[in-house]
């Protein structure tokens, strides 16, 4: 009895029993040819099967080590875009073509079509690859502000972040002395990222049990987007984004949870959004919004995987476009048509402001987001009104500032500038005309130069007017200045001295009118007094 060792794949099997059989089946028909004739023997010849190869296409592809099987077996490893075919013939029966190893440097995700089905008459050419879902590595985040700080010992404790979003809480045991913990907010570019990521401390450190992280959400976080699609990702020390498949999700007290024995940078991130998720239109002007999915690289492991960028969410999940709940919106409140067959719609604001303000335009999916079942709302919030960069309005008024020695009053018109925030909902105005007088109020001193125009070029830092259109109700701030136009002259020993002015000075947010058509108010800020009223025109 001969000895082998290995495992034969069933193709490579199929193959040599199909061969073995023909190669009898000539044998006997060889015998017979005198009786039967070369008729019979092609008839018989016909009927046995004859192998044909499986293959197809791999397009996307950038990383390494992506295998491929057939059946579950015949591994056919792949270096390079274009076609493949596996090494094994298939008589007959099925096939089916799986990823057995995804490619890594950088990871991918490669996703199969056409990938089963029966062998027939001919080789199976049209099996698809696609490998161009990749997993994006992001520049690592700057420091933003002062860090928090906790000595915790092997008794356990907590930390919370500088702005009260992060809680970092150590059960007993995770640590055998006296360690001290830090959150360090830090600028977030994660995919889908909300607010700021956390650089937590100590880093390089495996902690005896595993640490809380509960990210507190308010109800801004969810501007766009829904509490299901909220997720937890680190940052690898590839700089790649490790997002939990799970997490523990509580609506009531609006935390999201994960656990971890190891400290990097974190963030909590939106695995699904209406983008933008709010904005500001003039009457009549329309807006393209895309309802977006931050695709995940599965990478094989049961508890994370990697994140590639946010694109367009498939169409075919897509059900219909509302503006405040009436599907396709009104003349009044403005319409929203779907971009042919995709996951975006154009709206268009009304010819008015509505009465409603702002409205709500949203998209419902039928993406089911555990742990809560169905389909699911994306809303945005647009802000509807006459101002925007092609029906500018502007605001007209007086302002007056004034510190112990001099006092300024400026007559100014506010206009929108060209240098906007990204997002809409934060409007900066810029003076556009104007003219500041100056009056000394030290004894004895007095100056020379008259009324002086607002510099546009040269006020430092610059005069700006910034309307918040987050809040409830609006609210505003800002300064003016102009710089050196007078010279002060007093008794002697003194010698003349160029003096600038500070005109306008409202650094604490101050609410806009019922209206919206008043900013008037009054502050006093480090010994200057400063009173405006400015008026929409």
């Amino acid at each position: 009895m001969s000895h082998f060792s290995g495992v034969m794949s069933a193709g490579r099997f199929a193959q040599r029993v199909s061969n073995k059989l023909r190669f009898a089946a000539v044998a006997l028909i060889a015998g017979l040819t005198v009786g039967c004739g070369a008729g019979a023997l092609n008839k018989i010849l016909d009927a046995i099967p004859t192998p044909h190869t499986v293959g197809g296409t791999v397009t996307g592809l950038s990383g390494s080590g992506l295998v491929l099987q057939n059946n579950g077996g015949d591994d056919l490893t792949i270096g390079a875009n274009g076609p493949f075919t596996f090494a094994t013939p298939l008589a007959s029966g099925a096939y089916a073509v799986t990823v057995k190893t995804q490619p890594t440097n950088p990871p991918q995700s490669c996703a199969i079509a056409n990938g089963s089905g029966t062998i027939g008459s001919s080789n199976i050419t049209n099996v698809t690859v696609d490998c161009s879902l990749t997993a994006v590595a992001t520049a690592v985040g700057v420091a933003v502000g002062a860090p928090s700080s906790q000595s915790i010992d092997a008794s356990g404790g907590s930390i919370v972040s500088p702005d009260g979003r992060l809680t970092v809480t150590i059960p007993a045991g995770s640590v055998s002395a006296a360690t001290t913990f830090t959150i360090q907010p830090v600028t977030n570019a994660t995919p889908g990222g909300i607010g700021s990521a956390y650089r937590l401390g100590p880093d390089a450190q495996t902690f005896n049990a595993p640490i809380q992280l509960d990210f507190h959400y308010a109800a801004q976080d969810l501007n766009g987007t829904v509490a299901p699609a909220l997720k937890v990702a680190y940052q690898d020390s590839q700089n790649y984004w490790n997002a939990y498949k799970s997490v523990t999700l509580d609506t009531t007290a609006h935390t999201v949870t994960v656990s971890t024995t190891h400290f990097s940078d974190w963030s909590l991130l939106a695995g699904t959004q209406l983008s933008p998720a709010a904005a500001r239109l003039g009457v009549g002007q329309p807006l393209v919004l895309t309802l977006l999915d931050c695709q995940p690289v599965d990478i094989g492991d049961l508890v994370i995987t990697l994140l590639a960028k946010c694109e367009a969410q498939s169409a075919q999940l897509i059900l219909d476009w509302t503006v405040n709940s009436v599907v396709g919106g009104t003349s009044a409140t403005g319409t929203v048509v779907q971009s042919g067959a995709s996951a975006s719609a154009t709206y268009t604001a009304p010819s008015a402001v509505p009465a409603a303000n702002p409205v709500a335009v949203s998209v419902e999916s039928t993406i089911s987001l555990p742990p809560v079942a169905g389909n699911e709302f994306y809303v945005a919030n647009i802000t509807i009104d006459d101002c925007s960069t092609t029906r500018p309005c502007t605001w007209t008024g007086t302002s007056t500032a004034a510190n112990p020695g001099l006092s300024a009053t400026a007559q100014v018109t506010w206009q929108l500038s060209a240098n906007q925030d990204p997002d809409l909902n934060i409007v900066l105005y810029v003076p556009e005309s104007g003219s500041v007088t100056m009056t000394d109020l030290t004894p004895g001193c007095t100056l020379s130069g008259n009324a002086q125009p607002i510099d546009l070029a040269a006020t430092v830092p610059p005069s700006g007017l910034i309307i918040n259109y987050h809040t409830s109700p609006p609210t505003y701030t800002g300064n003016g200045t102009n710089p050196v136009g007078w010279i002060e002259t007093c008794p002697p020993p003194s010698l003349p001295g160029k003096k600038g002015a500070i005109w306008f000075l409202a650094s604490t947010p101050q609410p806009v009118s019922a209206d919206g058509t008043t900013l008037s108010g009054s502050s006093s800020i480090g010994g200057v007094t400063s009173t405006w009223s400015f008026t929409k025109n």
